[in-house]
């Protein structure tokens, strides 16, 4: 298979891609290790951080439509075996959903993450990566409740990321895919994600980083599948556009922030979307003492 062959080369090559380390300084965006630097709330990826640190995160996001609620509490660790890969494994804990009068809540499915970085130069005063990341969703949720906690079945996600860091301004774009695997002749949509957006940094400090981020998150849901027929009343294309502040400190760092929907086409009668709101906090478990995280 050509694609394999295509994937091992690249594989092969990237190291040669990485430039040697620049003299950044250690202000604005990079007054603080790649841990704790502005990233984004509301996609994926973007978690290359710097051998062996690990980290840990809460990732609550709440999606309102005009009567319904989609709530999910991700908690997990992120860990960097090398300084161009990481591994992320988490679980959605508590799920808390509501479609008109029905209502559900428990344990959600269990991602388990990986990015490489693929391309990753280091210039004056700015980083560019291109990133591939990969993940696999392991059926711990229920599908049998009604709204569902889970897929039902074993989902793969595939995608990847390009975001450009300076001391000043943060800019990425990054598109992905969840394939949703069938069971007993019934699957979820597959869905489909494009984002991008810009971050500017407010103020530049010694041990502190505030950045105010404007993010496009794009999400196209496929129909769902029961006994081999179409579900009526799935499937769905919605866009959504809204601020994001972020502030990292030595040990942790977080994120705050909410869209509205710019567009909006439902296969069917469904709820209209109303608004999202993302939160995000990371702790940061272990760091190597020779890499120089600034005191509190």
């Amino acid at each position: 298979m050509y694609y394999k062959k295509i994937i091992l080369l690249l594989l092969l090559i990237s190291p040669a891609l990485y430039a040697v380390e620049s003299s950044i300084p250690a202000i604005g965006n990079f007054a603080l290790p790649p841990s704790q630097q502005p990233g984004l709330l509301f996609g994926f990826g973007q978690s290359i951080i710097d051998q062996h640190d690990l980290v840990a995160f809460d990732n609550l996001a709440v999606r309102r439509f005009q009567k319904n609620h989609l709530l999910t509490n991700e908690v997990g660790l992120v860990y960097a075996p090398t300084d161009y890969c990481s591994i992320q494994p988490s679980i959605y804990l508590p799920v808390d959903f509501k479609i008109d009068k029905n209502k559900s809540t428990g344990v959600g499915d269990i991602l388990i993450q990986g990015e490489y970085a693929l391309i990753q130069k280091e210039y004056k005063e700015s980083v560019t990566l291109a990133t591939i990341v990969a993940a696999i969703s392991l059926p711990t949720g229920s599908s049998r409740k009604n709204p569902p906690t889970g897929f039902g079945s074993t989902a793969y996600f595939i995608g990847g990321t390009l975001y450009n860091v300076s001391v000043d301004w943060f800019l990425f774009a990054s598109v992905g895919n969840f394939f949703i695997t069938k069971h007993n002749h019934s699957k979820f949509g597959d869905i489909f994600y494009y984002q991008g957006g810009i971050g500017r940094n407010l103020k530049h400090m010694k041990d502190r980083i505030l950045v105010l981020f404007l993010e496009f998150d794009g999400y196209k849901l496929n129909r769902d599948i029961a006994c081999n027929m179409i579900v009526p009343n799935t499937g769905s294309h919605t866009m959504y556009l809204g601020p994001t502040l972020f502030y990292g400190a030595p040990k942790w760092s977080c994120g705050i922030g909410m869209q509205a929907p710019i567009f909006d086409k439902f296969c069917g009668k469904q709820s209209k979307s109303s608004w999202y709101f993302g939160f995000r906090f990371n702790w940061l478990l272990h760091h190597e003492p020779g890499d120089n995280v600034p005191g509190d």
